[in-house]
């Protein structure tokens, strides 16, 4: 009501202009928060990808070092990563859940691990005010002489070429055998929250 007399009381010209003012506004308003929404959710969004780019490189090149327990060439693999702001920890764990070797300071003893048989991208878990990443390792023949086997001997067919880097079709019982451990890493988003 006070609205309404308040609004009869301007003069014609006041009115077009308030009439003119208030869509616009309220538009401006609405997109600017849309356009920042999308922004923050482009950022994380991309914080995230670059994170699962650097996972999956630290998980094919864990293989030898987890395969055999050299907590030397896995701190020089997670090195370089390391140093980006954004990584707090990188840890290697064997399939007994013991750390082989962890970068930094957080401890990840409680953190769930994922299924070695799991196919399916794992999305960024809450972690103690970090967001964990997490990858099963596991053994693909490539350089450590499972390749070189002859399987004519036993009947069997290689079937390794056609295979190759196919783990969905492996049975389970395989899967686990070559299950070298796991690669974690801890992200923080401090950075991006200051920008945002």
């Amino acid at each position: 009501m006070a609205l309404a007399s308040l609004f009869n009381h301007l003069s014609i010209r006041q009115r077009v202009m308030t009439l003119a003012l208030v869509p616009i506004s309220i538009i401006t308003l609405v997109l600017s928060g849309y356009m920042i929404s999308s922004r923050l959710s482009l950022e994380q969004e991309t914080l995230f990808k670059n994170s699962e780019t650097l996972l999956n490189y630290l998980a094919a090149g864990a293989e030898f070092g987890l395969f055999s327990e050299n907590a030397e060439a896995l701190a020089a693999l997670a090195k370089a990563p390391n140093e980006q702001a954004e990584i707090s920890t990188i840890a290697f764990i064997n399939p007994e859940h013991v750390e082989v070797y962890r970068s930094g300071k957080i401890a990840i003893d409680h953190l769930p691990l994922i299924s070695p048989l799991a196919t399916s991208k794992i999305a960024p878990q809450p972690f103690e005010g970090y967001w964990a990443l997490q990858a099963p390792v596991l053994l693909s023949g490539d350089g450590l002489g499972i390749d070189d086997f002859a399987y004519e001997d036993t009947g069997y067919e290689d079937t390794a070429a056609e295979g190759f880097g196919n783990q969905s079709s492996a049975p389970s019982s395989q899967v686990e055998i070559n299950h070298l451990g796991w690669v974690v890493v801890l992200v923080n988003d401090r950075d991006m929250k200051q920008r945002q």
